[in-house]
């Protein structure tokens, strides 16, 4: 049956076929990686401040904990035990290898074919046997605006990233913020407590001689209960800064509750870092959030390209060689999409809808980026006005209490009197320390509208694009 079918054909199509058997063995094959989910808490759990490699970072970086943890320690922290940034680096890796499969071309699909002739001719044998070639040619706009499609999403997945450390960042530095007020008026709440005491006190001896009625009396007792409630306030804003402060580091509050903290450079000291016209400009031109907005159009403006190169059909073409009864045969075909139905007009559309939905988001950004100054700005006229009110009060109320010390000197009043002058120093400099303090809040608003750092600006800046892209070994990750 196979005499004349012609050994030489037969191992032509055979080593064909094998060899695109062959080269698909090359490749990697599937291992699979059963999720460990109690070994991954295990990791989480056991994170803590000490972490060698965090230690290790943090001297680098020249930060030196002895004076506590201050917002640049805090933000590498929040960044190294970061699940969420894990994840996205993951991610980002993932759209990277996406850009090697774009580049790509289409391997060649070998097609063996076998026959049977019910009526042979000559003693050739019923059998035919042979191989054909599918070469598909992918125009080469095609493949650049795949590349380019692959481009733009690596670039926004690692830009998420980098976003994420960011905001990262910010939960820390409100947490910061935040407890730099609870601490620091904590003190002028104590002794406003005393003060009140001391009045209590003196309303209540008055009474005994007859000089005061008990009127007065509960009213020094209200102011009292005042004070103790401003107080127990101020403690429970400081016990929720530290757990605000635990969620945005991603640890348990028993390691962060008695965390020393350093609040050194926080506080502005001549004059609020107002972000300058260049700063400005360069936050809409090209700051974080208009970058990832970019980065979105380019993904949309190389979909176009796609879906613009999609009209033109792709072509491939056929060679092959066959025995067929006793003669050795080639021939060459091909293929190509016909275009009757539609020319691609649809997906064009939609590509293009989509570049302008994206081009719309890039100046959305950029609005949203002025309105956010616009606030920061009003905020820091209103602190302004507030800090020269208060410190006017303050001046005011500080001249009343030289009076009535100098008069009690003089036998002209009471201790009464010096002790409510007291009393009313220490509230207007409470008052001047919250105004002051506001002013960290403004530099925070200004922080997040142009996407650079000010609060602690004299120390030098964090890579936060460098660490967010860094692996941490506590999760196992790859490097």
């Amino acid at each position: 049956m196979w005499r004349g079918l012609g050994w030489r054909a037969i191992g032509c199509g055979v080593a064909m076929a094998a060899l695109a058997l062959a080269a698909g063995c090359l490749e990697r094959s599937y291992q699979p990686a059963p999720l460990d989910v109690a070994a991954t808490a295990k990791r989480l759990l056991a994170r803590d401040l000490g972490d060698p490699e965090l230690q290790a970072a943090l001297a680098a970086n020249g930060e030196n904990l002895a004076a506590g943890w201050r917002l640049r320690a805090l933000t590498m922290a929040a960044i190294h035990f970061d699940p969420t940034l894990a994840a996205a680096r993951a991610d980002w890796r993932r759209h990277m290898l996406a850009e090697v499969s774009a580049a790509q071309r289409s391997n060649p699909v070998v097609m063996p074919e076998v026959a049977y002739h019910t009526d042979p001719e000559g003693d050739d044998g019923p059998w035919s046997i042979g191989a054909a070639i599918e070469i598909p040619f992918l125009p080469e706009d095609k493949r650049e605006a795949r590349i380019a499609l692959a481009l733009a999403g690596s670039e926004a997945a690692r830009l998420t990233a980098v976003q994420l450390a960011w905001w990262r960042r910010a939960a820390v530095r409100d947490a910061l913020v935040a407890c730099h007020r609870a601490d620091s008026l904590l003190g002028f709440a104590g002794a406003e407590i005393v003060l009140h005491q001391e009045m209590v006190q003196i309303f209540a001896r008055r009474r005994a001689l007859g000089e005061a009625n008990l009127t007065e009396v509960n009213l020094a007792r209200r102011g009292l209960d005042a004070s103790r409630g401003a107080e127990a306030r101020l403690r429970a804003a400081a016990e929720a800064c530290r757990g605000s402060l635990a969620s945005g580091l991603g640890l348990p509050l028993a390691d962060v509750g008695n965390l020393v903290l350093d609040y050194g450079g926080m506080m502005p000291v001549d004059a609020v870092a107002v972000p300058s016209e260049g700063m400005r400009r360069a936050a809409l031109l090209g700051g974080l959030a208009i970058r990832e907005a970019l980065t979105d159009y380019a993904a949309a403006e190389a979909g176009l390209r796609l879906a613009a190169a999609n009209k033109y059909p792709d072509v491939a073409i056929s060679p092959g060689l066959f025995w067929d009864q006793g003669g050795l045969l080639w021939a060459i075909g091909g293929g190509l999409t016909a275009a009757l139905l539609h020319n691609n007009e649809g997906p064009i559309a939609e590509a293009e809808a989509a570049r302008h939905a994206a081009a719309q988001d890039v100046l959305a950004v950029q609005g949203g980026i002025v309105a956010a100054l616009a606030d920061a700005d009003a905020r820091l006229a209103a602190a302004r006005v507030e800090i020269v009110a208060a410190d006017a009060l303050l001046e005011r109320r500080r001249e009343r209490l030289d009076i009535a010390e100098r008069r009690l000197q003089g036998g002209d009043v009471g201790r009464l009197e010096v002790t409510e002058a007291r009393l009313a120093v220490r509230e207007a400099e409470s008052a001047v320390l919250a105004a002051r303090l506001a002013l960290i809040g403004v530099q925070a608003r200004y922080e997040d509208a142009i996407g650079l750092p000010l609060i602690g600006r004299r120390a030098p800046p964090l890579d936060l694009e460098a660490l967010a892209l860094r692996e941490p070994g506590w999760n196992g990750g790859t490097r």
